[in-house]
C-alpha cells in the first residue's frame, strides 16, 4: 500500500517528535552531569557525559577530557583525556584546542613534546577568542625548541596583545623583558604584527 500525503506528514511529525525528545533528554543529561560536577560528584558526571560525548556532543567531549586529564571521578588518564579533547578540537572547540596545545607543550597522553604543534593549536584557539592563549604562544616563541624556532618578533607580538578584563596586562613584563634582546626594527615588526592581529581579531573593551 502506497502511503498517502497525510500518512507521510504524520510519519514526519512522529520522527520530529522523537528527535526533539531525544535532544531534550540529551541536554537534560548534560545539565545533570554539570550539576553533579559542581557538587563534586565526578563519577555521576562521568556517567552522564560519556554517552553524550560518544554521540558527538562537543561540550560533553570537552568535559570528559577534563575529567580524565585531571583524574576526577576516574583514574587519571592523559591519553584518554587527549582523545576527547582532540575530538572536540577537530570540531572547532577553542577550549579543547587550547587543552590540546597544552598536551603537546608538556608531552602528555603519549604525545611528543612538540612546540610547533602546540603553537598550531594555541593559534587556532586564539583565532576564536581564547585570549588566555596569547601568553602560551609568547612563551613558546620566546623559548623555542621542540620543533619550533625561537622567534622574538613573534613572542613580542603575542605578549603585546592585551587580555580583556585585565586592567594590568600581565604580558607586559614578558614583552619588556624580551625587548632588551631585540633590535628597534624587530620591536617595530612585532608591534606591527600585533596591530594587524587586532584589526582582524577585535574583542570588546573591558
Amino acid at each position: 500500500m502506497i502511503p498517502t500525503v497525510n500518512d507521510m506528514k504524520a510519519i514526519r511529525m512522529i520522527v520530529l517528535s522523537i528527535l526533539l525528545t531525544a535532544h531534550g533528554m540529551a541536554w537534560g543529561s548534560f545539565d545533570e552531569g554539570l550539576e553533579a560536577y559542581h557538587d563534586g560528584h565526578y563519577e555521576t558526571a562521568l556517567r552522564e557525559w560519556k554517552p553524550l560525548a560518544e554521540q558527538g556532543d562537543i561540550e560533553s567531549q570537552v568535559r570528559l577530557g577534563y575529567l580524565y586529564f585531571d583524574g576526577l571521578g576516574v583514574e587519571q588518564d592523559f591519553k584518554e583525556g587527549v582523545k576527547w579533547f582532540r575530538m572536540a578540537a577537530d570540531q572547532g572547540n577553542p577550549e579543547a584546542q587550547g587543552k590540546l596545545g597544552i598536551a603537546y607543550q608538556l608531552g602528555k597522553g603519549d604525545l611528543p613534546k612538540d612546540y610547533k604543534e602546540a603553537a598550531n593549536w594555541y593559534r587556532k584557539a586564539a583565532e576564536q577568542g581564547a585570549y588566555n592563549r596569547y601568553y602560551n604562544l609568547g612563551f613558546l616563541y620566546e623559548n623555542g625548541g621542540n620543533g619550533l624556532l625561537q622567534d622574538y618578533v613573534q613572542a613580542y607580538m603575542w605578549y603585546s596583545l592585551e587580555i580583556p578584563l585585565y586592567r594590568d596586562n600581565f604580558n607586559d613584563i614578558h614583552r619588556l623583558r624580551i625587548a632588551e634582546n631585540m633590535t628597534p626594527a624587530q620591536i617595530a615588526e612585532g608591534r606591527q604584527l600585533a596591530r594587524e592581529w587586532m584589526e582582524k581579531h577585535p574583542y570588546p573593551a573591558p
